[in-house]
C-alpha cells in the first residue's frame, strides 16, 4: 500500500546526493562529456566512482562486499548521474546486472559474481531483444552442460562488459544465464547510436557455454520484475536530467540580453520556464513513488513504474526540446551540451521497455477494476 506520510529523503541520502553532485561537477561535468565520448568513459572517474563512493557496492549486501543500500538509495545516484550525463557503465552494472542477479535467488551465482561487481572490478550487463520482453535467445543442454544461440541481441556497454546475461528458452520455458564476455561463439559489435553518452553494442551467441542462474523456468517473472525496476531507475535519472537542463537553460536566459534587457525578464520565457518546472515535479513524485514502490516490494510496483516511466520519457523529451529552443542558435551548435541531453531523453524514452508496454500494464490494471 500507499506510504501513509509523506516521502522525504534520508539525511544519508541527502550526504550521498551532494557528495555525488559535488563530485560529478567537477570531475564529470555535462561540458567534460565531450571528452569521454569517444572513449564510452573514463576509466579513472570510474575507478573513484567504485572505490571511493562505493556506488556499484550500493544494492549489493553486505556479505556479499556491498553496502546493503536500497533502490531508492540507488535512485538518488541516478538522478545525479542524469544531471551530469554520466558516461560510466553504471546503468548496466547496476541497474541491469546487479538487480537480475540479486532477482534470481541464487547464492552461488551471486557470491560468485557480486563480490567483484561491488569492487569496480567486473562490468555486467543484460543482453535483450529491442523489445525486451521478447526471448529470442535459446538454451540447450548437452551433458549437463547449458550452451547459448541466439542473434543481434542489444546491449548497454556489450564492448565494455566482463560478464554478460541473457534471458533464453529452453523446454518451453524461459531462465536466465550468464557467460563471460570472453567466451568461445560471442561476438560483440559496437553499434552507432543517437545517443552519444551511452555506448550500445550488439552481441550473437553461437553454442555459447553458459551457467544457469536461478531457477530453471524462472525468466519471465525475473524479466518482468527486472524492467519494473529498471523503468523505476530510468525515471529518476530522466528526472535529473531534465531538472539540469531547465537549471541551465534558465543561468543563460539570464545571461542573454534582447531590447536592452535580459531575456529571463520576457513574459513568454517565464511562462515556458514555468510549465517545464511543474512537469519536472510532476515527474520528480512519480520517479519517488516508484523508487518507494520498488524498494518496498510494493504489489504497487508495476503501475508505480508504469505511471513513472510513462510520464517521465515524455517530460524529459520536452524539457530538453523546450530549453534547446530558449539557447536560440547557440543551442543547436556542436559544442554546446544541449543537443546532449535531447539525444539522451530521444534514446531513454525507448530503452528496454516503451511506452507502449507501459500503457498495457495500466490498461490491464484498470481493467481489472484497479485491484
Amino acid at each position: 500500500m500507499a506510504p501513509t506520510a509523506p516521502f522525504v529523503w534520508s539525511v544519508e541520502q541527502e550526504q550521498l546526493r551532494t557528495t555525488l553532485r559535488e563530485f560529478l561537477d567537477r570531475e564529470s561535468s555535462p561540458l567534460r562529456v565531450f571528452e569521454h565520448i569517444e572513449t564510452g568513459f573514463d576509466p579513472k572517474i570510474w575507478t573513484m566512482l567504485c572505490e571511493q563512493i562505493g556506488l556499484t557496492a550500493i544494492l549489493i549486501p553486505e556479505h556479499y562486499g556491498g553496502m546493503g543500500g536500497t533502490q531508492t538509495d540507488l535512485a538518488v545516484v541516478l538522478e545525479a548521474a542524469g544531471a551530469a550525463l554520466l558516461c560510466a557503465p553504471y546503468f548496466s552494472t547496476v541497474v541491469l546486472g546487479t538487480n537480475a542477479l540479486l532477482l534470481s535467488g541464487d547464492d552461488a551465482a551471486c557470491a560468485d559474481y557480486l563480490p567483484a561487481i561491488a569492487a569496480g572490478r567486473t562490468v555486467v550487463t543484460l543482453g535483450c531483444d529491442a523489445d525486451a520482453r521478447r526471448v529470442t535467445a535459446t538454451a540447450t543442454q548437452v551433458d549437463g552442460a547449458w550452451r547459448i544461440s541466439g542473434g543481434r541481441l542489444v546491449a548497454l556497454d556489450a564492448m565494455e562488459a566482463d560478464l554478460l546475461l541473457v534471458f533464453a528458452t529452453h523446454d518451453g520455458t524461459t531462465s536466465l544465464f550468464a557467460f563471460d564476455a570472453t567466451a568461445p561463439g560471442l561476438q560483440r559489435q559496437q553499434l552507432l547510436t543517437f545517443d552519444l553518452t551511452r555506448r550500445v553494442g550488439s552481441i550473437e551467441m553461437r553454442d555459447v557455454p553458459a551457467r544457469l542462474v536461478g531457477e530453471p523456468g524462472s525468466g519471465r517473472a525475473l524479466l518482468a520484475r527486472l524492467i519494473d525496476l529498471a523503468a523505476c531507475a530510468q525515471a529518476a535519472e530522466q528526472v535529473g536530467g531534465a531538472a539540469r537542463c531547465l537549471a541551465d537553460a534558465v543561468d543563460y536566459t539570464k545571461q542573454r540580453f534582447q531590447f536592452g534587457r535580459p531575456i529571463a525578464g520576457f513574459q513568454a520565457v517565464k511562462h515556458t520556464c514555468a510549465d517545464l518546472f511543474i512537469d519536472i515535479e510532476f515527474g520528480r513524485s512519480a520517479a519517488e513513488y516508484a523508487a518507494w514502490a520498488a524498494q518496498e516490494c510494493s504489489e504497487e510496483l508495476p503501475q508505480a513504474a508504469a505511471s513513472a516511466r510513462i510520464w517521465c520519457s515524455r517530460m524529459f523529451i520536452r524539457v530538453a526540446e523546450e530549453t534547446l529552443q530558449l539557447y536560440g542558435g547557440l543551442g543547436v551548435t556542436w559544442e554546446h551540451h544541449a543537443h546532449l541531453y535531447l539525444r539522451r531523453a530521444k534514446a531513454a524514452a525507448q530503452q528496454l521497455s516503451g511506452s507502449g508496454y507501459h500503457r498495457a500494464v495500466l490498461a490491464d490494471f484498470l481493467a481489472r477494476g484497479g485491484s
